[in-house]
């Protein structure tokens, strides 16, 4: 009888070894995420702020001034004006005092490449300005 009592005793062992094994694990939190260690990318890029300086398109020179004031001048007939100009986002408003536009203000939209300023008119009712003032125009060094 010992015998057997030997082979119960180790299929016994055998059984509590095999449900231990088999037992559910204890569940563990899970990790703690990691910082990244770059901040992520701006959501939009950023657009370039309205340029300043001279730009030349033809015989036409335009210099845009920090201080929201500007002069342009064409070469072959030495017609030129000032006037003055204010930008909020895409759109510039001006108003200067060339071909009997004293008091007509304008707005464009404009676009700068870094190169190429790009100005479209969205409401100009002196149409030489217009004429003039559309189209691309390129930085000068």
């Amino acid at each position: 009888m010992k015998v057997q009592w030997e082979k119960l005793a180790w299929i016994a062992l055998a059984i509590v070894l095999t449900t231990v094994g088999c037992s559910p694990s204890v569940t563990q939190a899970p990790p703690t995420p990691v910082p990244p260690t770059q901040p992520p990318p701006p959501a939009a890029t950023t657009a370039l702020a309205f340029p300043t300086g001279v730009f030349a398109k033809a015989s036409v020179a335009w210099e845009f001034k920090a201080d929201g004031t500007y002069y342009w001048k064409e070469s072959k007939s030495g017609t030129d004006a000032s006037g003055a100009y204010t930008v909020t986002a895409d759109q510039i408003v001006i108003k200067d005092d060339l071909f009997g536009c004293q008091d007509v203000v304008a707005t464009y939209v404009w676009a700068y490449d870094g190169e190429v300023l790009s100005i479209t008119p969205t409401d100009d009712k002196c149409r030489d300005r217009e004429n003039m003032f559309r189209g691309k125009w390129r930085k000068k060094p």
